[in-house]
C-alpha cells in the first residue's frame, strides 16, 4: 500500500511537471510571437511612412520640374508670340479690308466709254462679280464664265459695230480721264440695235418666248460689281446705250428686269421707264412666266409746255428787240471811234 501510494504521488509530480512544463513553452511562444508581431508591424509603418514620404517627394520634384519647364518655355516662346500676335493682328485688318471694300467718296474718278475686243476677259470678270458673285459652285461658275465669253465674242464679231453698243464703266484714282494705265473695269452695259425680225416685235410676243427674245433696241447685262454700286454707274450706262440709240434714229429703248429686282426696277422706273403694254392679259400668264418686266422709254423729246413755249417766247423778244438793237449801237459807235 505504501509503495501505490509512493508510485501515485510521483506520477503527480511527474504529471504536474509536463504541466508547467507545457503552459510555460506556449506562454514564451505567444509573448516571442506578440514580440515579433509588433516588430512587423512596426516595420511596415516605417516602410508605409518612408513610401508616402517618397512619393511626396516625387510629387513636389514632378510639380517643381514641370513648373521650371513652363517658366522656361514662355521665356523662350516670349520673343516670337509679339510677332506673331501682330501677323493675327495684321491677318485680320486685311480680312476687314477685303470686307469693307466700298469705294470713300472722292477715291475714284468714274466714266464710261466704248468698250474694245481685247478687253473680253476683263468684261468677263465684271460680268461675274455683278451677277453670280455668291456662288459656290466652281462647275457652274466655269460653265456661266464660257457663256458669257462667247456671248461677248459673238457680239464683237458676228454682230456689225453699227448695230451694237457695247460700254463700260471705268474707275480711276487719277482725276484726268486720259490716263488709261491705273483704269479697272467696274460696269458694263450692252444694247442691240439690229433690225428686229418680226418675232421680236411686240404684236408677236408671247409670254412664253419673252424671256428669250425682246423688241429692239435692246438694253441688256447692264451690271456693276458690288464695291463700286451706288456711284451713279448705272445710270450712265443706261445713258450711253440711251444717246448710242438716239444718234441711230431709234425714237424707243427697251429692255427687261427681273420683277423681284427691287433696286433695278427703282433705278430704270426714276429714268423713265415704263412698263409696256404688251398683247395679253397678265392675269391669264403664269406666275413663272410674269416674273419678268418688259420696259420702254421714249427717247424723242416730248413736246414743251405752254409755260415753256411762254418762257421761249420771252427770250426770244429780249433778244431780238433789246439786245440786238444795243449790239448793234455798240459796233457802229465802236466803228466810228476806229475812224
Amino acid at each position: 500500500i505504501m509503495a501505490i501510494c509512493w508510485m501515485s504521488l510521483l506520477l503527480r509530480l511527474i504529471l504536474t511537471a509536463a504541466v508547467s512544463a507545457f503552459l510555460g513553452s506556449n506562454s514564451l511562444y505567444s509573448r516571442n510571437s506578440s514580440i515579433r508581431t509588433s516588430k512587423t508591424t512596426t516595420e511596415t509603418c516605417n516602410a508605409l511612412f518612408s513610401a508616402r514620404s517618397s512619393i511626396d517627394t516625387l510629387q513636389q520634384q514632378i510639380i517643381q520640374g514641370a513648373t521650371l519647364k513652363l517658366i522656361n518655355k514662355s521665356d523662350s516662346s516670349s520673343p516670337s508670340t509679339a510677332p506673331l500676335r501682330h501677323q493675327q493682328q495684321n491677318n485680320r485688318l486685311e480680312k476687314e479690308e477685303v470686307v469693307d471694300d466700298k469705294p470713300h467718296k472722292g477715291q475714284f474718278t468714274y466714266y464710261v466709254r466704248e468698250a474694245q475686243r481685247s478687253e473680253i476677259n476683263k468684261i468677263t470678270d465684271v460680268l461675274m462679280a455683278s451677277f453670280h458673285s455668291q456662288t459656290q459652285q466652281p462647275s457652274f461658275d466655269s460653265y456661266i464664265r464660257r457663256y458669257k465669253s462667247n456671248h461677248l465674242y459673238m457680239c464683237f464679231d458676228a454682230i456689225d459695230e453699227s448695230d451694237r453698243g457695247i460700254f463700260v464703266a471705268c474707275a480711276s484714282s487719277s482725276s484726268e480721264l486720259t490716263c488709261i494705265e491705273d483704269e479697272i473695269l467696274v460696269g458694263f452695259c450692252l444694247v442691240d440695235g439690229r433690225p428686229p425680225d418680226p418675232s421680236c416685235k411686240i404684236e408677236f410676243l408671247t409670254p412664253s418666248t419673252l424671256a428669250s427674245t425682246s423688241p429692239r433696241p435692246y438694253l441688256s447685262d447692264l451690271g456693276v460689281i458690288p464695291s463700286h454700286r451706288r456711284q451713279g454707274l448705272g445710270e450712265l450706262l443706261v445713258q450711253a446705250c440711251e444717246g448710242w440709240a438716239d444718234k441711230r434714229g431709234y425714237d424707243k429703248l427697251y429692255l427687261k428686269v427681273e420683277e423681284s429686282n427691287n433696286p433695278g426696277v427703282r433705278l430704270y422706273e426714276g429714268m423713265g421707264y415704263e412698263r409696256t403694254k404688251l398683247p395679253w392679259a397678265s392675269r391669264d400668264v403664269d406666275k413663272r412666266l410674269s416674273s419678268t418686266l418688259l420696259l420702254e422709254r421714249s427717247l424723242v423729246s416730248a413736246s414743251p409746255s405752254p409755260s415753256e413755249r411762254k418762257k421761249k417766247r420771252k427770250r426770244t423778244w429780249i433778244k431780238e428787240q433789246l439786245l440786238g438793237p444795243m449790239m448793234a449801237a455798240l459796233s457802229s459807235s465802236s466803228s466810228s471811234l476806229s475812224l
